[in-house]
């Protein structure tokens, strides 16, 4: 009776088998992970476009849009501001606006989490000065060109949100399609591999003229200026771990995404409310 020969792999042909399987793992994973990103860059614009809505339901209710953040009093952000409009009301209800510092509230409000303050694209999820202080993603935009201050601390009140800030629609004569209303900083790493930090509690408005809730476009365009650790926080860039660019949520509330190499006196326009203007990045 003849033997059946059995034949199996040899080794050499095992070893192309697993550099094919390697290959095609190589192959497919950056398009899962393109997949992933695009999955929650679609969530974090979402998120922005319920922001848009809060801003727009809290004007209509007070005719008027947040202030940035007071400088005395309460202290606190324009992201306090409109937790009822963004079905957190029981958050909301939480505070007391009669307190003398946004630090009398670290107890109640920095440790929540509102998720609607994260983009998912971003890993920074805490406050710099605290690991326990939650931190938002979403900043609104002073403006575009400087008013006040100097060196690392320039701070700007010709857009929407600034200290003591009280702008209503009709103060928006650029059109609300052409102004910047919130920006994303969420960004971990910018375009030199720099890591970032200097992210704020998400509940922090302003002291004199130094907003965290808010920020200005005086300096660096999208995704150029990192934290250097000590002392630039108001001239950071927005920025985002999306790749080329950042969201912002346009006065129209649409959400508009923004190349990172958007022209920069283009980028300014688009952060004042009535600059006159006649170029901006919704041109």
């Amino acid at each position: 009776m003849p033997q059946i020969r059995r034949r199996g792999f040899t080794l050499i042909e095992l070893l192309v088998v697993i550099a094919i399987i390697a290959i095609l793992i190589a192959l497919l994973l950056p398009a899962v992970q393109q997949a992933r990103e695009a999955a929650r860059r679609s969530d974090c614009k979402s998120k922005m476009k319920q922001l848009g809505i809060a801003l727009h339901n809290y004007h209509d209710t007070h005719s008027t849009l947040p202030p940035g953040g007071l400088t005395g009093g309460n202290q606190l952000s324009m992201q306090v501001r409109i937790l009822a409009q963004l079905e957190q009301a029981n958050l909301y209800e939480d505070v007391v606006w009669t307190t003398n510092n946004y630090e009398s509230h670290d107890g109640v409000l920095a440790a929540q989490r509102p998720g609607v303050y994260l983009c998912p694209s971003g890993t920074i999820v805490n406050s710099t000065s605290n690991s326990a202080h939650q931190t938002t993603h979403y900043y609104g935009v002073q403006g575009g060109r400087v008013t006040s201050g100097t060196g690392n601390n320039l701070f700007a009140s010709d857009g929407c949100f600034f200290s003591n800030s009280n702008v209503a629609f009709r103060d928006v004569t650029d059109g609300l399609s052409n102004t910047f209303f919130m920006g994303e900083m969420s960004l971990t790493r910018d375009s030199g591999g720099t890591a970032h930090d200097g992210y704020r509690r998400w509940h922090r408005g302003c002291e004199s003229n130094t907003c965290q809730g808010c920020k200005a476009i005086t300096t660096n365009g999208i995704n150029a200026e990192e934290y250097n650790g000590s002392d630039n926080f108001t001239v950071m860039s927005f920025g985002s771990n999306h790749t080329g660019g950042a969201q912002f949520v346009m006065g129209d509330g649409a959400v508009r995404f923004v190349s990172e190499n958007v022209n920069f006196t283009v980028y300014q326009n688009t952060a004042t409310r009535d600059g006159g203007e006649t170029n901006t990045v919704s041109n």
